[in-house]
């Protein structure tokens, strides 16, 4: 091997090693701090979440409680003009108050049957819902007042106007899907709502907040994970944009240190065959 090359040679193992080490940590520790926050931040959007929906379960009782004071004083009218009211505004999506015999004494919006019951738990997920017993000054039973929000599309809508990009699923006490913005896998939805702290199951990152008293619903939020094939792909481009950079600045450098030492070296072979005219030109001041 020439001494150009073993120039070369070196030039190019000092410039890429180094690189090529570089290389290797940031694709092994980048994904994996990004990783990290992204599982922080799906644990604090699923307890978001869970305070949105415990808030829902507030809001519905002091509506039912107000709803059916009204009602069962006779003043109807007031009270479904309230009712409506709460429900143009998004608050909730519908008011039933029955009497002690259960005869329907007001009935506004949308109730479907099987809610979940805020306080129990109870129901099919199919909306949240909170039951105030209305009692006579006297403490006998009058009847109850029942006030919804429909777990559907609205619901999601505003969850995901709050989360933004995030994907948002609603579970009920069976850890079964109810309503979400993405098909999760059973087995997705167990992991993450046993890792409240954020985990990584079928290529999302995903956490969870289980149902309990005050949230009828569990909730599981979720996004793509950013740890992808791609950043590795980057890395091999880099590399291999610095090698070939390195191959060319390296046989420039080796062949202005070598081209001297090649005239030097014929010029003394030609003054060594009894050729003493010979000239060397030098273009520095070394």
């Amino acid at each position: 091997m020439t001494l150009r090359w073993r120039l070369t040679l070196a030039f190019v193992v000092v410039v890429l090693v180094p690189l090529t080490v570089g290389a290797v940590l940031v694709t092994q520790a980048f994904p994996s701090s990004l990783q990290n926050r992204q599982r922080h931040a799906m644990a604090t959007d699923a307890r978001l979440v869970a305070q949105v929906l415990r808030d829902a379960c507030e809001r519905t009782r002091t509506i039912a409680e107000a709803a059916g004071r009204l009602a069962a004083t006779s003043n109807t009218v007031q009270a479904r003009a309230a009712v409506e009211s709460f429900i143009a505004r998004g608050r909730i999506d519908g008011v039933t108050v029955l009497s002690a015999q259960d005869r329907p004494l007001l009935t506004v919006g949308t109730v479907p049957t099987g809610t979940s019951d805020c306080l129990t738990g109870e129901g099919d997920g199919t909306a949240l819902s909170s039951s105030v017993p209305l009692l006579r000054s006297g403490g006998e039973p009058a009847g109850t007042s029942v006030a919804v929000v429909v777990v559907g599309k609205a619901l999601l809508d505003r969850l995901d106007a709050v989360l933004q990009d995030v994907d948002v699923a609603l579970v009920d006490d069976g850890d079964r899907v109810v309503a979400g913005s993405r098909a999760l896998k059973e087995a997705a939805v167990e992991r993450a709502l046993a890792e409240p702290d954020g985990v990584l199951v079928d290529g999302l990152v995903a956490a969870g907040q289980p149902a309990r008293a005050g949230q009828p619903l569990g909730v599981v939020v979720s996004e793509r994970s950013s740890q992808e094939s791609g950043l590795l792909l980057d890395a091999v481009l880099v590399v291999a944009i610095a090698l070939l950079g390195a191959v060319g600045i390296a046989m420039l450098v080796a062949r202005a240190t070598t081209r001297p030492l090649a005239e030097l070296g014929d010029a003394a072979t030609r003054v060594a065959g009894g050729d003493l005219s010979t000239l060397i030109d030098v273009r520095s001041r070394d």
